[in-house]
């Protein structure tokens, strides 16, 4: 397997959930909700000079390869990932923070043409003589939020000194026969779980408007009381469960709210495939997906739905819904791409969810440093696929647990995200308000 140095792979394919990722998309950017770009923002005390960055990432062989690395569209073959030779280092942009907030809003809405330049770009943003701001874009198709992680932490030298791991090992490949029961098992399961009616906030024909993040943060003894509370409900290994319930049930909170009747919530969960412990795989996205219906009737008591989260959970373990998955996905990829967008979207008649919701788990676990400075914040910025144009990532860092939001105006207006995100906190911490 490839090792950290002078030997790269010659190209990567993209695997079942790359090439799904690059399908979503197109279907992004022609429903005007942008890119499917991921970005991570890291906060590090004190001034990092440009100068010093560039002459550390132009010394690192890893850097020169993942930027140098182009995407070869293939229409009936895998789509690959592949050096070019005559490729430059992209240029670090140093901006000047803006007073709405620590990231400029054009950085979070960020383009990347990745047939023709890198799918990785670094941005550097100076706040005064006391803090810096670092971050990382690149295409989903590339990589996912833990493969990025252990990129940076690479860059930033704060690794566990084994080399990375770019690909994971390649599993025998079952019999055709047997790929396609399992491919149709799939299918039935998933046109089962996803028939409408679906809750959903976005309208029949908004346009999507501005993309907005907004962040919740809670303190480690806030943290701490969460994770009780996750406990008392019945998730006591299994605190995304927990995280999972209280965000449907916030959503139905607000579609209460609006006066409309509660349906079931359909939310699709990326589950990571890596050995846990594993510096890799960086390149692809090791993830599956698992699909949970949460029934309308669950949505109004917090227990009740954990439980839901809890039972699906543990039926989706047990019959392999993963595996199944990237199965059903390995025999789409072949067919051609917009008979492939339509497959996607056909179980929800094109809602993809009722939102999107992730738990990335501890960010930057164990790494207190980068390019020798003090880490005092780290973000995950996800894409926002619409419709539904509402995403949730939770994740820790450094024993405090953060939200990011991600949203559309044509979806969710600011004052509903603000009810939105105080419900979603008070399901967490246990608070009620009857104003709500």
């Amino acid at each position: 397997m490839p090792e950290t140095g002078d030997f790269f792979p010659p190209l990567v394919k993209l695997n079942e959930v790359d090439h799904f990722l690059l399908q979503l998309d197109r279907s992004m950017r022609q429903a005007g909700g942008g890119a499917n770009v991921c970005t991570f923002v890291i906060t590090l005390r004190g001034r990092l000079p440009l100068e010093e960055l560039q002459h550390r990432l132009e010394a690192d062989p890893v850097y020169r390869w993942v930027t140098s690395l182009r995407l070869c569209r293939r229409l009936f073959r895998k789509s690959r990932w592949q050096p070019d030779a005559q490729a430059g280092l992209p240029e670090i942009q140093v901006h000047e923070p803006e007073e709405a907030g620590p990231v400029p809003e054009s950085l979070l809405a960020m383009e990347l043409a990745v047939s023709r330049e890198s799918p990785l770009k670094i941005d550097l943003i100076p706040q005064g003589g006391d803090a810096s701001l670092l971050i990382f874009t690149w295409h989903h198709a590339l990589m996912d939020a833990h493969g990025g992680e252990f990129l940076v932490r690479h860059l930033g030298a704060c690794s566990s000194g084994s080399p990375l791991l770019w690909q994971p090992p390649r599993p025998p490949a079952l019999p055709w026969r047997q790929r396609a029961v399992l491919a149709r098992e799939m299918k039935s399961d998933l046109y089962a779980v996803s028939k409408p009616p679906l809750l959903v906030l976005h309208g029949r024909n908004e346009v999507p408007g501005r993309l907005r993040y907004r962040l919740l943060r809670f303190s480690t003894r806030q943290t701490r009381l969460i994770g009780e509370r996750a406990r008392d409900h019945g998730a006591t290994f299994l605190t995304s469960a927990f995280y999972l319930a209280a965000t449907a049930c916030a959503l139905a909170r607000l579609k209460r709210h609006r006066g409309d009747r509660l349906q079931d919530v359909l939310v699709p969960v990326p589950q990571d495939r890596r050995r846990r412990g594993a510096d890799g795989p960086v390149i692809g996205n090791q993830v599956s997906f698992l699909f949970y219906r949460i029934q309308a009737e669950a949505l109004g008591d917090l227990a009740r739905c954990t439980a839901s989260v809890v039972a699906q959970m543990q039926e989706f373990i047990r019959s392999r819904m993963p595996e199944r998955y990237l199965v059903m996905m390995g025999l789409l990829r072949h067919l051609p791409s917009p008979l492939y967008r339509v497959l996607l979207r056909s179980p929800t008649e094109g809602a993809m969810g009722s939102c999107f919701f992730s738990d990335t788990g501890e960010v930057l676990a164990g790494c207190r440093t980068l390019f020798d400075h003090e880490v005092r914040e780290a973000v995950h910025y996800p894409p926002n696929i619409h419709p539904p144009g509402l995403t949730f990532v939770f994740s820790r860092f450094q024993e405090t647990l953060q939200v990011t939001f991600a949203v559309l105006d044509g979806v969710v207006n600011e004052v509903e995200s603000e009810y939105l995100l105080a419900a979603l906190r008070r399901y967490l911490l246990g608070k009620t308000d009857d104003a709500l």
